[in-house]
């Protein structure tokens, strides 16, 4: 899984292909489903619930594809923010397929035991977000337009605890860590999430379905 702000920039890098309006709106829904671990690491059912996750990657996809068909309803009421949150979950997808590896591979250079990746690689993950909280992207454009978003519709989490997160990611003491990893999160990684992600959308007849609702409107 990526972190907060690798959500964020992906969310950022796609919102125009998307045809997105209303960017804060689907800023929110990008960070939507990880609300369930705003008081610490929810349990593994309720975490699996709130992405729609699988273990099996083509399963997850066709869960994903099958929520936004069931909800084709919601998803014209609140698109952008609806868009947001298929954008997260199919993040997660993409950088466990594509980026993650390429992540292991370096930390695996580094010395890190194979055991030790999966925890480890948080370590470099909120390493990341340390630094792309100082950018201009974050401050001028993404936290602002996230501040004045508001969920409106529970999705598999609750619109008061995507409030709760929206307001928890924009505070001041979002990144505060003492940790000092390798910086092994690189651009490369960030890119190749996002064009996987873009190229989900396709395969779930997202795209199509955006196309639709311009259509119904």
């Amino acid at each position: 899984m990526p972190s907060t702000m690798i959500h964020l920039v992906v969310a950022y890098s796609i919102r125009r292909t998307l045809c997105i309006t209303c960017d804060g709106e689907f800023y929110l829904g990008a960070i939507a489903p990880d609300a369930v671990n705003l008081n610490g690491k929810a349990d593994k059912e309720l975490r699996y619930k709130a992405h729609l996750r699988s273990t099996d990657f083509s399963e997850w996809i066709k869960n994903v594809c099958d929520y936004a068909k069931n909800h084709r309803d919601l998803f014209i009421s609140h698109r952008d923010y609806f868009s947001g949150f298929l954008t997260h979950i199919l993040t997660d997808i993409a950088w466990d397929q594509v980026s993650q590896p390429l992540l292991f591979e370096r930390m695996s250079k580094e010395g890190v035991p194979e055991y030790d990746l999966n925890i480890k690689k948080w370590d470099e993950l909120f390493f990341y977000d340390s630094i792309a909280v100082k950018s201009d992207i974050w401050k001028n454009s993404i936290r602002p337009e996230l501040m004045l978003a508001k969920a409106d519709c529970s999705l598999t989490v609750s619109a008061d605890e995507v409030n709760r997160a929206r307001d928890f990611v924009t505070g001041e003491k979002f990144i505060a860590t003492d940790i000092k990893p390798f910086g092994l999160v690189t651009d490369n990684m960030i890119k190749k999430a996002i064009q996987k992600v873009l190229e989900l959308f396709e395969s779930i007849k997202v795209a199509l379905l955006v196309e639709n609702t311009k259509t119904d409107a």
